[in-house]
C-alpha cells in the first residue's frame, strides 16, 4: 500500500526508541507506522580503544570514511537523548563525531530512503485516532504523489479585549461548518450554548475530520494561540493531534522568527508565514489585501470606522 509520510517523529518506551510515522495512504486512510530503531553516530576508528575506556558502549564496523579518507565505526546507543551525552563526553576529550547532529527520525527516513513518499506492508490494526497502526512493517522508497491529503482551514471571531470566542468556522473537502455562541437557531450555523461549548466541538471535529495539514491565516499565533489559551481557562482538552500528546505552541515576538505550531501527527501551514518567507510582495500582511492582489478578491464582509 502506497503511502505518504506527513509527520515523522519518535517515542521511548522501556529504554527503547521507536520512529513513528504519521502520513495517509493511498485508499484514504491516515495511518501510523511504528518501527523499533537505534540511534547511532561514528567516530574514527583510530579513537575506538581510547572511546571505549571512557565510557562502554554497542559498536560495529562500517564500510564509510570521513573526508580524510579515515575509516569509521558506528556508535550504537539506545535511546536519542544518550547521543548529545556521549558526544559532548567524546568532543571533550579530543574524540571527533561523525553525524551525531543528525535527527533521530530523520536518520530512519534516510537509511531507509523515504523523501516523503513509501510502499508499506504488513499487519495492522484500528488506531484510536487513525485508521490504522503498522508495528514494524516493511517499508520501501516508492515514487508516489499524493492527491488525497486531507486539508482543514479554519478561522475564529473573537472579542479584542477579553479574548471571548464567539465563532469558529472550518472547512474541510466538503465539509463546512461554523460554530457559534448563540441560542437561537441559525441557518447555516452549528449554534452552541456557550464559548465553552464551542471549544469542545471544534477538538471533537478536528479529530472526526482528522486532516494532514491544518491552515489559516495569521493561523498560528492568533488562531490557535487563543484557542489553546481559552481551552487552558476552560480546562477543555486541546488534544487534536493524532495521539494523546498535547500541541506545542511557540510564540515568538520577533517579525523575522517565525512561531511553531506541533500538533503530533499533523502539519501546520500557516499562510501568513508562507507568504513572508515566499518574499512575495504587498502593501501590508492583512488578510483582505492579500487576497485583493493575489486572488483579484476581497473579503465579504467588512466593517467600516464610524469614529
Amino acid at each position: 500500500m502506497k503511502g505518504f509520510v506527513v509527520y515523522p517523529t519518535y517515542d521511548v518506551s522501556d529504554n527503547k526508541s521507536y520512529v513513528m510515522l504519521f502520513g495517509r495512504l493511498e485508499n484514504n486512510d491516515s495511518f501510523l507506522s511504528i518501527h523499533e530503531f537505534k540511534p547511532y553516530f561514528y567516530i574514527k576508528n583510530s579513537d575506538l580503544k581510547y572511546a571505549l575506556s571512557l565510557q562502554v558502549f554497542n559498536h560495529e564496523n562500517s564500510n564509510f570514511k570521513n573526508f580524510n579518507n579515515d575509516d569509521v565505526v558506528k556508535i550504537i546507543l539506545d535511546v536519542p537523548a544518550e547521543v548529545p551525552k556521549l558526544r559532548k563526553k567524546f568532543e571533550e576529550n579530543g574524540i571527533e563525531c561523525f553525524e551525531a547532529d543528525v535527527r533521530f527520525e530523520y536518520r530512519f527516513l534516510f537509511d531507509n530512503n523515504i523523501q516523503g513518499s513509501l510502499d508499506i506492508v504488513g499487519d495492522y490494526e484500528p488506531g484510536q485516532k487513525v485508521d490504522r497502526v503498522y508495528k514494524n512493517p516493511e517499508i520501501k522508497s516508492v515514487n508516489y504523489t499524493p492527491s488525497n491529503l486531507k486539508v482543514l482551514s479554519f478561522d475564529i471571531e473573537s472579542n479584542k479585549i477579553s479574548g471571548e470566542i464567539y465563532c469558529i468556522s472550518l472547512i474541510c473537502d466538503n465539509f463546512k461548518e461554523s460554530l457559534i455562541n448563540s441560542k437561537k437557531v441559525l441557518n447555516n450555523a452549528s449554534c452552541c450554548k456557550d464559548e465553552e461549548d464551542i471549544l469542545e466541538k471544534f477538538v471533537k471535529r478536528v479529530i472526526e475530520l482528522d486532516p494532514d495539514v491544518i491552515t489559516g491565516w495569521n493561523v498560528i499565533d492568533f488562531d490557535l494561540n487563543l484557542i489553546f489559551k481559552r481551552c487552558k481557562k476552560f480546562k477543555v482538552d486541546f488534544f487534536i493531534g493524532r495521539n494523546n500528546s498535547k500541541p506545542k505552541l511557540r510564540i515568538e515576538d520577533n517579525f523575522f522568527r517565525e512561531s511553531k505550531a506541533d500538533i503530533p501527527g499533523r502539519q501546520v501551514l500557516d499562510a501568513l508565514h508562507l507568504l513572508k518567507v515566499s518574499f512575495i510582495k504587498v502593501k501590508d500582511y492583512k488578510l483582505d489585501t492579500v487576497a485583493s492582489e493575489i486572488l483579484n478578491d476581497n473579503k465579504l464582509i467588512k466593517f467600516k470606522n464610524l469614529n
